[in-house]
């Protein structure tokens, strides 16, 4: 999809359109897609693991913040997780294609860290849900992903504010983003539901 996206957005802007903007974003949307998929009798369409979406996060990021990529498009690199930002940012700015990054993070989630991030990278977009009256179901959903998102012991948020070079809980997030890295080039990109 961000390929096919990338060449759409390269074609709009030679016939003369505007430039688009991606936003790349991991969310705490895998176990409602599992009870999705299990409910349906379907075969999970995103990957089946977190190392594998984190692995694929990466990927994404590898091949789209390149110079013959970012020309039509601006990529939003939306995550809470310091060692995605710092490594999407030292990506960017190796690459020459800094100026075409935004990073996005969610307003009051964490503003030590977003104070940090926009120190490095010179730039942040918070934002927030907004929601009106009549859909505030949308808003119990929203928020239930949050909450699950800061508890899950996979996810980065749920070590934050722990987190101290040295300590096991930093270690553990360092290899974890160690190895999805690694298998960035590993992870599949094909369809897992037709």
């Amino acid at each position: 999809a961000l390929r096919r996206l990338t060449r759409w957005a390269d074609a709009r802007r030679e016939a003369g359109g505007g430039q688009i903007k991606i936003r790349l974003v991991k969310g705490a949307n895998l176990a409602m897609e599992r009870v999705d998929s299990a409910t349906h009798g379907w075969v999970q369409a995103p990957y089946a693991t977190k190392a594998e979406v984190d692995a694929n996060y990466k990927r994404c990021l590898d091949w789209v913040l390149r110079p013959g990529r970012t020309g039509a498009v601006r990529i939003g690199v939306a995550s809470h997780n310091l060692f995605d930002m710092a490594w999407a940012h030292l990506l960017a700015e190796a690459r020459g294609v800094g100026g075409r990054v935004e990073f996005e993070m969610l307003h009051g989630m964490a503003p030590a860290q977003a104070r940090t991030v926009l120190a490095d990278t010179g730039g942040l977009l918070l934002y927030t849900p907004v929601v009106g009256r009549d859909d505030f179901d949308v808003a119990i959903g929203y928020l239930f992903r949050r909450l699950e998102e800061n508890a899950s012991a996979d996810n980065f948020l749920r070590h934050l504010f722990s987190l101290r070079p040295g300590t096991i809980q930093f270690d553990e997030q360092a290899d974890r983003f160690r190895a999805a890295v690694r298998d960035r080039l590993l992870v599949g990109s094909g369809a897992r539901r037709a």
